[in-house]
């Protein structure tokens, strides 16, 4: 019986390890990596598979091949073994703006007349819509007259889909405007209890203003564009997606309506007798921050994993000046999230106010670029993330790639 028991349980411990080897498949495998070689502001052309070096997580690799790309061509190839190089372009176009700058339209007439090929796919994201160029599109219609469409689309939907946005903006700044009124200028009346609070001209109470400033600012981050899943979504459709991914995601700069220093200062002074109203204006002009939406390393890897390659134009903009009222920047968490995000694509970040000019040079970066691929030692798919480093011989040139993938 003993004899019986240790077989079946050698057996069942045999068949585990099968289960558990089964989970960790080993193949052979390319993977491609986009790279850009610059010294100074000058792409390098001229390099071959001898001057460049691959590691994965910290382990020499072997590259079987290197394709110099111009556009959709191939302008030249240094192989060990010949991989056919998937060159087909898909271009993405992700606005999450409150205002349409006209300086985008050059940049937009330059993509068209410049840029944009027959073969290649075009899909456009704004606050309010998705749209797919078809495929017959420029074959049917002119580079102008595309460019046009695409400037009325986003025009259209950033007045329409900011409008809840622009409103909850303009809200805040009409109740810190009464706040700063009844605190600074409002008269202070008792009630029975014979304690003593200040009103604004309509007769509301600061506590009253300092409620509805809270719950409007609520309201705005509940209403934010930049969603973390709807993110790592599109990263996920771009890997499922075969050759070449340029996203151009444009974000403007985000203000939140709030007292000055100068006069919270004056506010917490005049009540230092009423706890309720001297936390509140803590809470909500000193020691407010946004809660965080992101989580970088889940965005680097996803966006870093999907093979597309992401620029970040963060558009800056004039803010209106209101007395009493200060616009405080509040894209902190998109903005340094983001810079990693593309920096872990290979991608440019620029932060500007011409978005026009910072698309333009985006769409020249993105068009030169070697296309490397090698075969990682024993690729086995684990579902873990590889790091990729990759190293050119020369120490003064500037190489952007890729951070890693997942191996799936």
């Amino acid at each position: 019986m003993k004899r019986v028991f240790i077989v079946v349980a050698i057996l069942g411990l045999c068949l585990g390890l099968s289960s558990q080897q089964q989970q960790f498949e080993v193949t052979v495998t390319n993977i491609s990596v986009p790279i850009r070689v610059y010294h100074d502001t000058q792409f390098v052309e001229d390099l071959t598979i001898a001057d460049f070096e691959v590691l994965e997580n910290g382990v020499l690799q072997r590259i079987e091949a290197l394709y110099l790309i111009k556009s959709t061509d191939v302008a030249r190839k240094d192989t060990v073994k010949e991989i056919p190089a998937t060159l087909n372009r898909h271009f993405y176009f992700l606005f999450q703006i409150t205002e349409y700058d006209a300086r985008i339209t050059d940049a937009i007439d330059y993509f068209f007349k410049e840029v944009f090929l027959s073969g290649d796919r075009l899909t456009l994201m704004t606050p309010a819509k998705e749209y797919n160029l078809a495929h017959t599109a420029i074959k049917n219609k002119s580079p102008e007259s595309l460019a046009r469409e695409m400037q009325n689309l986003i025009r259209a939907d950033t007045s329409r889909g900011a409008s809840s946005y622009r409103a909850l903006v303009q809200d805040l700044q009409r109740v810190v405007r009464a706040i700063y009124v009844a605190g600074s200028f409002g008269t202070r009346t008792g009630d029975t209890s014979g304690s003593t609070t200040a009103t604004d001209a309509q007769g509301l109470q600061l506590p009253n203003l300092l409620a509805n400033y809270r719950q409007t600012l609520e309201n705005l981050d509940q209403l934010r564009f930049v969603d973390e899943n709807k993110f790592l979504n599109f990263a996920l459709r771009l890997k499922r997606q075969n050759g070449q991914k340029h996203v151009f995601f444009f974000y403007e700069r985000e203000y939140r309506p709030q007292l000055s220093d100068r006069v919270v200062s004056q506010m917490m002074s005049m009540y230092q007798d009423e706890p309720n109203i001297l936390g509140d204006l803590q809470d909500l002009f000193q020691f407010y921050q946004r809660q965080p939406r992101f989580s970088p390393d889940r965005m680097k890897v996803a966006f870093a994993d999907s093979s597309g390659l992401l620029h970040f134009i963060f558009m800056d903009r004039q803010v209106e000046s209101i007395t009493g009222v200060t616009m405080r920047e509040q894209s902190e968490d998109v903005f340094s999230t983001f810079i990693e995000v593309a920096q872990a694509t290979g991608g440019l970040v620029n932060s500007t106010n011409n978005p026009g000019f910072a698309l333009q040079n985006a769409l020249k970066f993105s068009d030169t670029y070697y296309l490397l691929y090698y075969s990682p030692q024993q690729y086995v798919k684990d579902g873990q993330f590889k790091t990729i480093q990759i190293k050119v011989k020369n120490p003064d040139y500037k190489v952007l790639h890729r951070a890693g993938y997942i191996a799936n």
